[in-house]
Protein backbone atom coordinates (compact mmCIF):
# COMPACT_ATOMS: atom_id res chain seq x y z
CA UNK A 1 0.00 0.00 0.00
CA UNK A 2 1.39 3.22 -1.07
CA UNK A 3 0.77 6.38 0.86
CA UNK A 4 0.59 9.34 -1.36
CA UNK A 5 1.68 12.57 0.19
CA UNK A 6 0.56 15.84 -1.16
CA UNK A 7 3.38 18.29 -1.25
CA UNK A 8 2.45 21.90 -1.03
CA UNK A 9 4.99 24.54 -1.82
CA UNK A 10 4.24 27.90 -0.34
CA UNK A 11 6.18 31.05 -0.98
CA UNK A 12 5.71 34.33 0.80
CA UNK A 13 3.87 36.97 -1.15
CA UNK A 14 4.82 40.59 -1.52
CA UNK A 15 1.43 41.52 -0.13
CA UNK A 16 2.50 40.12 3.22
CA UNK A 17 5.19 42.75 3.39
CA UNK A 18 2.94 45.70 2.72
CA UNK A 19 4.50 47.76 5.50
CA UNK A 20 7.91 47.28 3.85
CA UNK A 21 6.53 48.40 0.52
CA UNK A 22 4.85 51.37 2.15
CA UNK A 23 8.10 52.29 3.90
CA UNK A 24 10.03 52.05 0.62
CA UNK A 25 7.48 54.23 -1.15
CA UNK A 26 7.60 56.78 1.68
CA UNK A 27 11.40 56.84 1.66
CA UNK A 28 11.41 57.14 -2.13
CA UNK A 29 8.94 60.02 -1.87
CA UNK A 30 11.02 61.75 0.80
CA UNK A 31 14.17 61.23 -1.26
CA UNK A 32 12.50 63.06 -4.14
CA UNK A 33 11.28 65.79 -1.81
CA UNK A 34 14.75 66.19 -0.31
CA UNK A 35 16.33 66.20 -3.77
CA UNK A 36 13.90 68.86 -5.01
CA UNK A 37 14.52 71.01 -1.91
CA UNK A 38 18.28 70.71 -2.39
CA UNK A 39 17.96 71.63 -6.08
CA UNK A 40 15.85 74.68 -5.16
CA UNK A 41 18.48 75.77 -2.62
CA UNK A 42 21.21 75.32 -5.22
CA UNK A 43 19.19 77.29 -7.79
CA UNK A 44 18.70 80.07 -5.24
CA UNK A 45 22.40 80.19 -4.32
CA UNK A 46 23.52 80.28 -7.95
CA UNK A 47 20.70 82.24 -9.55
CA UNK A 48 20.33 84.92 -6.92
CA UNK A 49 23.94 86.14 -6.94
CA UNK A 50 25.71 88.37 -9.42
CA UNK A 51 29.13 89.96 -9.22
CA UNK A 52 30.27 92.83 -11.42
CA UNK A 53 34.02 93.44 -11.42
CA UNK A 54 35.17 96.73 -12.92
CA UNK A 55 38.65 98.31 -12.84
CA UNK A 56 37.52 100.75 -10.14
CA UNK A 57 34.81 98.88 -8.18
CA UNK A 58 33.13 95.60 -7.33
CA UNK A 59 29.34 95.35 -7.17
CA UNK A 60 27.82 92.30 -5.50
CA UNK A 61 24.08 91.67 -5.75
CA UNK A 62 22.07 88.88 -4.19
CA UNK A 63 18.44 88.01 -3.62
CA UNK A 64 15.53 86.91 -5.76
CA UNK A 65 12.65 88.67 -4.04
CA UNK A 66 14.54 91.40 -2.19
CA UNK A 67 17.70 92.54 -3.97
CA UNK A 68 20.66 93.61 -1.85
CA UNK A 69 23.57 95.38 -3.52
CA UNK A 70 27.01 96.11 -2.06
CA UNK A 71 29.65 98.22 -3.78
CA UNK A 72 33.31 98.22 -2.85
CA UNK A 73 35.83 100.55 -4.46
CA UNK A 74 39.03 98.80 -5.55
CA UNK A 75 41.18 101.46 -3.87
CA UNK A 76 39.52 100.52 -0.53
CA UNK A 77 40.73 96.90 -0.66
CA UNK A 78 43.00 96.04 2.25
CA UNK A 79 43.41 92.27 1.76
CA UNK A 80 42.10 89.40 -0.38
CA UNK A 81 41.71 85.78 0.69
CA UNK A 82 40.90 82.72 -1.42
CA UNK A 83 39.10 79.79 0.18
CA UNK A 84 38.75 76.39 -1.50
CA UNK A 85 37.36 73.36 0.29
CA UNK A 86 38.42 69.79 -0.48
CA UNK A 87 35.46 69.28 -2.81
CA UNK A 88 35.99 72.64 -4.54
CA UNK A 89 39.70 72.31 -5.24
CA UNK A 90 39.50 69.55 -7.92
CA UNK A 91 36.95 71.65 -9.83
CA UNK A 92 38.94 74.88 -9.35
CA UNK A 93 36.05 76.76 -7.76
CA UNK A 94 35.94 78.59 -4.46
CA UNK A 95 35.25 81.77 -2.55
CA UNK A 96 37.07 85.08 -2.43
CA UNK A 97 36.87 87.23 0.70
CA UNK A 98 37.78 90.90 0.30
CA UNK A 99 38.68 92.90 3.41
CA UNK A 100 38.22 96.64 2.90
CA UNK A 101 38.93 99.93 4.64
CA UNK A 102 35.28 100.89 4.14
CA UNK A 103 33.37 100.93 7.44
CA UNK A 104 29.99 100.33 5.77
CA UNK A 105 31.24 97.24 3.88
CA UNK A 106 34.21 95.92 5.90
CA UNK A 107 34.22 92.62 4.01
CA UNK A 108 32.75 91.27 0.82
CA UNK A 109 32.40 87.57 0.06
CA UNK A 110 32.29 86.41 -3.54
CA UNK A 111 31.09 82.81 -3.33
CA UNK A 112 31.22 79.81 -5.61
CA UNK A 113 33.13 81.29 -8.51
CA UNK A 114 35.39 79.54 -11.00
CA UNK A 115 39.15 80.13 -10.66
CA UNK A 116 39.16 82.27 -7.51
CA UNK A 117 42.97 82.68 -7.63
CA UNK A 118 42.64 84.41 -11.02
CA UNK A 119 40.11 86.85 -9.55
CA UNK A 120 42.47 87.55 -6.66
CA UNK A 121 45.29 88.28 -9.13
CA UNK A 122 43.00 90.50 -11.24
CA UNK A 123 41.91 92.51 -8.21
CA UNK A 124 45.54 92.88 -7.11
CA UNK A 125 46.42 94.24 -10.59
CA UNK A 126 43.49 96.67 -10.51
CA UNK A 127 44.47 97.83 -7.02
CA UNK A 128 48.12 98.32 -8.01
CA UNK A 129 47.09 100.24 -11.14
CA UNK A 130 44.88 102.58 -9.08
CA UNK A 131 47.65 103.13 -6.50
CA UNK A 132 50.16 103.86 -9.26
CA UNK A 133 47.75 106.31 -10.91
CA UNK A 134 47.13 108.04 -7.56
CA UNK A 135 50.89 108.24 -6.93
CA UNK A 136 51.50 109.83 -10.33
CA UNK A 137 48.68 112.31 -9.82
CA UNK A 138 50.08 113.46 -6.48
Amino acid sequence: MSVQQDIIIIRPTVKAYGEWLAAMVIFLFYDWVIMIVLLLILWYKVGSRKYEIAPDRIVAEHGLVMKVSKTVRIDQIKDIYVKQGPLQKPFNVGDVRIITRDELVPKLDIKGIPDPAALKALLARYSKRLKDAAGQAA
